[in-house]
């Protein structure tokens, strides 16, 4: 979940240090700040984009990046990816690449692009270039095999997926959890993730003994006490793989054991419980079980009655697969009457 606007913001202000005399860029930021306070985020913008004006004349590209860093998060949160975009090519042109702390600085504006290119202006090529930019840049100022690394491998490894380049998200993947499986400051949790997301390309990619010892190994880093949607995850991801080798029962297994940890988490809800339990119709629909699957479907369908998923195309699936399997029971008559009504849902 994205933190407020005004928080994300904070966060950048309360890591800079402010000279102890303040300059005209030092006043057009704190300015900046008291227009957040007040939640103005037109005046803010205005404000943020005077300091960085002001730091750029003063030649003080460290404060002058601070201030692109912030306006461009804005733009992005604002959803004005075009104008982020902008602001970061224009100091990625400006700022020298004379030392070290330059470098980085270029380093960091390249992740920051790619986030804008990913997550705004969904130019996925553009953003896997960004990431490479970075972790180039990184490499070169000695960061090779640090968590920054790590950090922009896994950017990278999402938006190769995203592109549906599975084997490279995989490679990244595989490099960026070496690498935090060294770091004690990195979390089991945070760790995990990175299987989860390792298990999905290996399964997109047909390798499912890799996908299991992905997500199998993922799931133990989670451990077994306090489980939540995040187990939940692992089990249907863990499912989907079985379903796919054909080891039906073990998918309506780990099916199962998602449905009930999102039945605790969320009650039976049209968008988690719903899926785990349209997951077990299709296994059992595949071993040819069609009145079980049959009653998966309805249990389905009475919920998306005084429910309806946030995803609408959900129900029209339902529909396809509550047909098909009237089909599997001989009920051909029944099963037109069904896909007519998908059709005009």
């Amino acid at each position: 979940m994205k933190k407020p606007l005004f928080v994300i913001v904070l966060i950048f202000i309360q890591s800079v240090c402010l000279y102890a005399q303040q300059t005209k860029g030092d006043a057009y930021y704190k300015e900046a700040k008291e227009w957040l306070d007040k939640r103005n985020n037109e005046k803010a913008i205005q404000s943020f984009s005077a300091s960085r004006l002001a730091y750029l004349k003063e030649q003080n590209y460290y404060r002058y990046f601070v201030a692109t860093q912030a306006l461009s998060t804005m733009y992005d949160e604002l959803s004005e990816g075009a104008q982020s975009e902008k602001i970061i090519l224009e100091t990625l042109g400006i700022i020298p690449k004379q030392n070290t702390n330059q470098l980085e600085l270029h380093a960091k504006l390249q992740d920051n692009l790619g986030y804008t290119y990913l997550t705004v202006l969904h130019q996925l090529e553009k953003a896997a270039d960004a990431y490479t930019q970075s972790i180039n840049l990184y490499e070169r100022i000695g960061k090779t095999n640090t968590k920054i690394i790590a950090f922009e491998l896994v950017n990278r490894a999402l938006t190769y997926q995203e592109l549906s380049v599975y084997q490279l998200s995989a490679y990244d993947l595989i490099k960026a959890i070496s690498i935090y499986e060294k770091d004690s400051t990195v979390s089991a949790q945070d760790i995990s993730n990175n299987y989860y997301t390792l298990g999905q390309n290996y399964i997109e990619l047909e390798k499912y003994e890799e996908a299991l010892t992905s997500l199998q190994h993922g799931l133990r880093l989670l451990g077994t006490v306090n489980k939540n949607e995040t187990h939940s995850l692992f089990y249907n991801a863990i499912g989907n793989c079985y379903n796919s080798k054909h080891t039906y029962q073990l998918a309506i297994e780990n099916y199962r054991l998602a449905k009930d940890i999102n039945e605790a988490v969320f009650g039976k809800d049209a968008d988690n419980y719903c899926l785990n339990v349209t997951n077990i119709g299709n296994a059992n629909k595949s071993m040819g079980d069609w009145q079980t699957a049959l009653l998966n479907y309805q249990e389905v369908l009475t919920i998306y009655q005084k429910t309806p998923p946030k995803d609408l195309e959900s129900v029209i699936y339902l529909f396809i697969n509550i047909a098909n399997t009237m089909n599997g029971l001989g009920l051909s008559e029944k099963s037109e009457a069904v896909v007519e009504q998908a059709l005009v849902f």
